[in-house]
């Protein structure tokens, strides 16, 4: 029996790890477990890690999306957009990253980063997530 044939048998019932043995041969499958901060870290960090990070997001920029895209995204409606997050004296990013905190309580930053790069394309926030969630 080869090496690759080991790895080349289907496994059955995957969730997280697995020892299957069957005619004497042994399959393990891990999964890798994020361990990014909840966003709720975020807010509460006492550095200007948010206020960096929204002054970003809050900045247009030609060709890019913006907050509007990402609370899409988590299915807010033109209405809470609108007048929830673009009116918010604090800035509409930072009012929907703590509306998430209520709402999408089991977002991660990493979590966020991702979809604020794909939906918005803005990587320099996401860069900026990442740092933070890093720290």
């Amino acid at each position: 029996m080869s090496f690759v044939h080991l790895f080349l048998k289907p496994l059955r019932d995957p969730p997280f790890c697995i020892s299957n043995v069957h005619s004497g041969i042994i399959n393990f499958v891990t999964v890798i477990v994020s361990m990014s901060k909840p966003l709720v870290d975020l807010v509460n960090d006492a550095s200007d890690s948010l206020e960096k990070i929204c002054n970003h997001f809050d900045t247009p920029l030609a060709g890019l999306g913006n907050y509007e895209d990402v609370a899409k995204y988590y299915r807010y409606d033109v209405f809470t957009i609108q007048a929830r997050f673009k009116t918010s004296p604090d800035g509409p990013s930072k009012a929907l990253i703590s509306a998430m905190m209520g709402e999408h309580p089991s977002v991660t930053v990493e979590n966020f980063a991702r979809v604020v790069e794909k939906q918005a394309r803005r990587k320099d926030v996401a860069i900026l997530l990442r740092e933070f969630d890093r720290k």
